[in-house]
């Protein structure tokens, strides 16, 4: 199976869209959304979920109030504020057991604490993967290594849908795939933030290419982001439009490939050049 991770330096660039293009093209038969914080690949390809579990993150503090003496150790030595007329805030509490430690009475309890659910759609050709962390939560590197994990071995080429930025859940995305395809827009923010995902992609050693998504919006940014690329020998594999058809697709949660407009056109090129980088292995 090879992995292709579809990441972006900023929220916003078109990465999911492009993502599940790709999905289309290659007709895979594996892919998954590790943007498990705001995952919506499974709308563009329109999927059904069959199956969810429940994901367990840090434990949380439980006070016994029976138990409970109310000294305040408790209050006093939480650096998070989570503990409130001898109640657990549990959106405040990281799980640390420093409360446990110290309470006297034994009436605190570190208990399993549901942080999200992976979830997937399997139908008789395809099989998607991915998660959703509860807002607040954390552990959401964890959280993607757990999705890569439940996603099966399979002749195919399977594609990725990863997180914006540079974070954990990025980090934890890039490891064991094999090429990263970074979609820039033409902004300079956008190539900034490229440049920051590259460079931490290059500590994993992995292969990159790049499709600048609504190329014409600065010409100027562009070049420079073609120019970037050449520096760092990083494969253009192809510039898409900006197509006010796209929109509209996303709107009806719609394919864009799935129409004769100009950045459908652009996307399957884009498709044929990649496709020669993973042949060449």
């Amino acid at each position: 199976m090879y992995k292709v991770l579809v990441l972006s330096g900023k929220g916003g660039t078109g990465k999911t869209t492009i993502a599940s293009s790709l999905i289309e093209l290659f007709d895979s038969k594996v892919f998954g959304d590790v943007d498990v914080d705001a995952p919506n690949l499974f709308l563009l390809n329109r999927l059904e979920v069959t199956d969810t579990q429940d994901y367990y993150g840090l434990k949380k503090a439980i006070i016994d109030p029976e138990k409970c003496i109310k000294c305040g150790k408790c209050v006093e030595h939480c650096k998070f504020k989570a503990i409130e007329d001898y109640q657990t805030i549990t959106y405040r509490c990281e799980g640390c057991g420093v409360c446990e430690f110290v309470c006297p009475a034994g009436a605190i309890t570190m208990v399993d604490n549901v942080c999200g659910q992976t979830f997937e759609a399997i139908d008789a050709n395809r099989k998607f993967y991915s998660a959703k962390l509860k807002m607040g939560e954390g552990n959401s590197g964890k959280l993607v290594t757990q999705v890569k994990s439940l996603m099966p071995e399979q002749d195919t080429i399977c594609i990725i849908d990863g997180s914006p930025g540079v974070g954990c859940p990025v980090i934890a995305a890039m490891a064991n795939v094999d090429l990263i395809l970074l979609v820039c827009e033409a902004t300079m923010s956008g190539l900034a933030d490229m440049k920051r995902t590259y460079e931490l992609s290059k500590s994993f050693n992995l292969k990159a290419a790049c499709i600048i998504n609504r190329f014409d919006l600065s010409l100027e940014s562009t070049e420079m982001i073609e120019s970037y690329l050449k520096e760092e020998n990083i494969t253009l594999v192809g510039k898409v439009p900006n197509d006010s058809n796209v929109v509209k697709c996303i709107n009806q949660g719609l394919n864009v490939v799935d129409f004769d407009i100009p950045a459908a056109h652009a996307i399957r090129e884009t498709a044929r050049n990649l496709k020669k980088i993973i042949e060449r292995g």
